[in-house]
């Protein structure tokens, strides 16, 4: 196997600034002489990055970088690592951090203390997080702030604010920025906003936003670009195709105001079927180089917390002008697509159009229509229902008219759904399913229930059609050699199917996966734990074995669809690569367009798109984990002291993680909490073992648990056993 270049680093950083030959170090590193040559090319490189350098006096001699560049990624003790691309992790003792903190990038130098290597920060290159919370202490001669986040672990002092608290305020949330350090580890901070008691509705919600730097509100010029935007008039819909005959309507959450897709189905004679999928044309009203582009760009995605939505785009354009409320007119790009009556894709177009659509229907209105009743008023929304403001297309029917059509084209929906999803699978398609929830406020914002998401065949239907539309854009983009942003999904690497097939192996599963492994190779694994007991643990032991999807500006296929051609294109009101490849479209179907062309990116400018873009979903998607932690905490509150079953849902060094269904909650029962105190695992991490008693904890082992605590600010859940 060739030397990778986090060994190589690894091995001169060890070297303590000596300098070393290219061939020293093929020596000590055992690289075979046929493979030299590609060392060297690996060592010019890394000096031309600046990660070595050239050692003095010398003209082949290299040695170790003084300085490097990484993320600090801090922990629950009094140290953390500068974590790098392609190089080893580097150690970090908390005084010598200075002013950074978890999730800074700093550049730190490197030197050697008592045979290990580790870094001493010298400044922070780019902050992680513009604002920092936490709550107010007083002590007795100043005011701190406490971090919420405990890889954070060091106070925040506030003598030097111009900002500081009454008395009263002590114990409330505040955000707080880093402004320098004192001495040692002592941090410095000004007080931006001084939020209000911790248990107050929506306070630890803003503080969670400070945390992952979620932006609170848009600004000015931003807004005032969405305040001149206005629906379509007859102009602007006198160039584009009008479909507004075709039966359209939207299926979404009951609470959606943003909807960026509609469909519509025609069924052939012949038999089979014209699919449309029809989507708002944000990118006509987001021009490229404008600060409401700049600042969608930036902000990448909307993000969906527990509580409330932070957009990508204002709520005007999002929730009116793009959104495609039933009975106003609306400009669509269509992806007009013709199945056979086995659901195979014959050909299919793309299309500037506008379209009326009939209806606001949620999923489960969708399913009460498709199972033949009549659906909950609060579930759909008709032409004369959503008010909008904006005056009703004429000649619309009205919903009693209509309603018979819609069930009529949802049925042959489901049959197209169902015949897609089978293709899909039998092609190579993963389905690995998990639990979704919906917390349920009071008229105060408390929390009154957690459910979780009924799997209706509602939403696969539309997932279906979403996939379809988003693979036959990819298949046009391409083919038209226009520079789209993929979504890939690498094959999964070695270490981490080799993990997986160690646990299963311990849990009696025998699973023998190819090098790398293929997807059939997981749908056979899929098939042999869905019947087990264990199977909801183990489909996130599976998920956690595959390598996240990501955006490139290069074709790798997307291994969980069993793509080979695949890229978002069905949410621009959400997503901004979505945005971004409607402009590709738009140049394509539109040879005016000039705007949507120079807003065309290739190589380097499209890869920092897809790593931007990658990284802000990464953010979105813990912050959304994030917040339904907080709510159920918040929920579990009043609940201390209570027993309930739960189900070891993963094992770690100091202790078990309990899985309580009742609650829709995950808690730790920590070794310390134990009746003895010396507990550990097996390699693999399937059960807990006491070396004294010999009592064991297996792997989705059912147990009894009584909560002991619950920290809202921490996100934890503690419990301990009962029996």
């Amino acid at each position: 196997m060739p030397l990778s270049e986090k060994e190589l680093l690894e091995y001169i950083e060890s070297a303590d600034d000596q300098p070393i030959r290219v061939r020293e170090l093929a020596r000590a590193l055992n690289v075979p002489r046929k493979e030299w040559r590609a060392l060297k090319q690996l060592v010019r490189r890394l000096r031309a990055e600046g990660k070595i350098q050239r050692a003095p006096r010398s003209r082949s001699a290299v040695r170790g970088a003084h300085d490097v560049v990484g993320r600090l990624q801090g922990t629950r003790r009094d140290f953390g690592f500068i974590v790098r691309d392609d190089a080893p992790d580097l150690y970090v003792r908390i005084e010598f951090m200075r002013d950074a903190i978890h999730g800074d990038v700093v550049r730190a130098r490197v030197r050697r203390y008592r045979g290990r290597l580790e870094g001493v920060v010298e400044e922070v290159v780019e902050r992680g997080r513009r604002l920092l919370a936490g709550t107010l202490t007083r002590t007795p001669s100043h005011w701190i702030l406490v971090p919420d986040d405990d890889r954070i672990q060091r106070d925040i002092h506030l003598g030097t604010s111009a900002v500081l608290p009454r008395p009263s305020q002590e114990g409330h949330k505040a955000l707080v920025r880093i402004v320098g350090h004192g001495r040692g580890a002592e941090l410095l901070g000004e007080i931006e906003t001084i939020l209000g008691p911790a248990d107050a509705p929506g306070v630890r919600t803003q503080a969670l936003m400070a945390e992952f730097d979620l932006p609170e509100r848009f600004p000015d010029e931003v807004l005032a670009s969405a305040d001149a935007m206005r629906p379509p008039g007859a102009q602007e819909r006198r160039s584009r195709e009008d479909l507004s005959h075709l039966l359209t309507f939207t299926i979404d959450p009951v609470d959606a105001r943003d909807h960026d897709d509609a469909v519509s189905i025609e069924r052939l004679p012949e038999g089979g079927f014209v699919l449309g999928v029809h989507i708002a044309d944000v990118a006509y009203y987001v021009q490229p180089g404008t600060p409401l582009d700049d600042e969608a760009e930036e902000r990448a995605t909307s993000v969906y917390l527990a509580d409330r939505v932070v957009p990508m785009l204002p709520e005007l354009l999002s929730n009116h002008v793009c959104s495609l409320r039933p009975g106003v007119a609306r400009l669509v790009q269509s992806a007009l697509m013709r199945f056979d009556a086995k659901g195979e894709l014959r050909d299919w177009r793309l299309a500037s159009a506008w379209i009326v659509s009939r209806a606001k229907l949620s999923y489960e209105a969708a399913e009460a229509l498709l199972a033949g009743a009549e659906p909950d008023i609060a579930h759909y929304a008709t032409t004369s229902s959503e008010a909008s403001g904006e005056p009703t297309w004429p000649g619309l029917p009205a919903w009693e008219e209509q309603r018979e059509p819609i069930r009529s084209a949802l049925v042959d929906m489901r049959q197209l759904a169902r015949a897609l999803r089978q293709l899909r699978f039998e092609r190579g398609s993963l389905d690995i399913d998990t639990a979704e929830y919906k917390v349920q406020h009071d008229a105060r914002g408390r929390v009154v229930d957690i459910e979780q998401r009924r799997d209706l065949e509602s939403y696969s239907l539309i997932e279906e059609f979403m996939l379809i539309a988003n693979q036959v854009v990819a298949r046009s983009l391409a083919q038209a050699s226009l520079p789209l942003l993929w979504r890939i999904h690498p094959e999964p690497d070695f270490q981490g199917t080799e993990e997986l097939r160690r646990f299963l192996k311990k849990l009696g599963v025998h699973w023998t996966p190819q090098h790398p492994a293929s997807s059939h190779d997981y749908q056979v694994l899929l098939r042999a734990i869905d019947r087990r007991p264990e199977r909801r643990y183990l489909m996130y032991k599976v998920l956690r074995s595959l390598q996240k999807a990501r955006y490139e500006r290069r074709a790798h296929g997307h291994f969980g669809l069993a793509f080979a051609h695949y890229t978002h294109f069905t949410s621009p009101i959400r997503r901004y690569p979505d945005l971004y490849n409607h402009r590709l479209v738009r140049t394509m179907l539109l040879p005016d367009a000039r705007n949507e062309a120079r807003a065309v990116r290739r190589a380097q400018a499209l890869s920092q798109l897809g790593q931007h873009t990658s990284d802000r979903e990464l953010r979105a998607a813990d912050a959304e984990r994030a917040s339904l932690k907080l709510k159920v905490c918040e929920f579990l509150e009043s609940r201390v002291g209570e027993t309930t079953t739960g189900f070891i849902s993963s094992i770690a060094e100091f202790g078990l993680y309990v899985d309580m269904p009742e609650w829709k909650a995950e808690g730790l029962v920590h070794t310390s909490r134990m009746e003895a105190d010396d507990y550990a695992p097996d390699p693999q991490r399937t059960r807990l073992r006491s070396a004294v008693s010999g009592r064991t904890f297996r792997f989705g082992q059912q147990v009894s648990v009584r909560l002991v605590r619950v920290d809202p600010d921490r996100r934890q859940i503690d419990l301990c056993l009962a029996d």
